[in-house]
């Protein structure tokens, strides 16, 4: 199984180049976004 992996920085286009990679290949997408997995944690 090939993973690829993209980082980079907020709204970079990011999203938009997993969904065509994954369009082109068939593949599925596993969000792993910083502010999904600490919402909730609010700094005080």
């Amino acid at each position: 199984m090939v993973q690829i992996i993209l980082t980079g920085p907020t709204a970079s286009g990011k999203g938009s180049v997993a969904f065509e990679l994954a369009g082109r290949m068939g593949a599925s997408i596993a969000c792993m976004d910083s502010m999904k997995v600490y919402r909730g944690m609010d700094i005080v």
